[in-house]
């Protein structure tokens, strides 16, 4: 066998855990179970030092990333220096809870179109 990486750096592979559970919308026990942690050992079997054993540090480290990437989007939206525009879409959910969206629609510093997001 070949081992690919001799080092983990714990940030971004924390960053790529956390990324991972979200947008793949894992449970926060898969993470931590003893067949994922395997798995990872056999690629890296120097990531046993660095692996999060408690669903809930996945939990501290999801909700540590929005937060700071809610901050970000403040200050850049903070930033701007044109109009913001706001778009609402509301719906109904099968078990009829209402929700609504608002998005922000703004040009960055950059001259990129980029549009922000809350659900309600």
């Amino acid at each position: 066998t070949i081992n690919l990486v001799t080092a983990v750096h714990r940030n971004p592979f924390t960053e790529a855990l956390v990324h991972f559970a979200v947008i793949c919308q894992l449970s926060l026990s898969l993470i931590t179970s003893t067949i994922f942690i395997e798995f990872l050992k056999k690629l890296y079997p120097a990531i046993e030092k660095i692996l999060p054993t408690a669903s809930n540090t996945i939990r501290k480290y999801i909700i540590e990333m929005y937060m700071a990437r809610k901050k970000e989007k403040l200050e850049e939206l903070a930033k701007v220096k044109g109009m913001i525009h706001f778009s609402f879409d509301l719906w109904t959910s099968p078990n009829h809870l209402a929700l609504i969206g608002i998005i922000a629609h703004y040009i960055n510093n950059f001259g990129q179109n980029q549009s922000v997001c809350v659900f309600i």
